[in-house]
């Protein structure tokens, strides 16, 4: 197998997870390569930081 050979999703997903006071949330998204999950992982931040 090809060492530079990795699995993804097919499609985004989404969840929260509450407990007690706290707040869980997860993030699931295909990519083809580093830099768009670095764009992703970006967004996110960003938009955490909005909120």
């Amino acid at each position: 197998m090809d060492e530079h050979f990795y699995n993804t999703i097919e499609i985004e997903g989404v969840a929260e997870f509450k407990d007690r006071s706290s707040k869980f949330l997860a993030f699931a998204f295909p990519v083809q390569d580093v830099d768009e999950c670095k764009e992703r992982i970006a967004f996110l931040k960003k938009r955490a930081s909005q909120s």
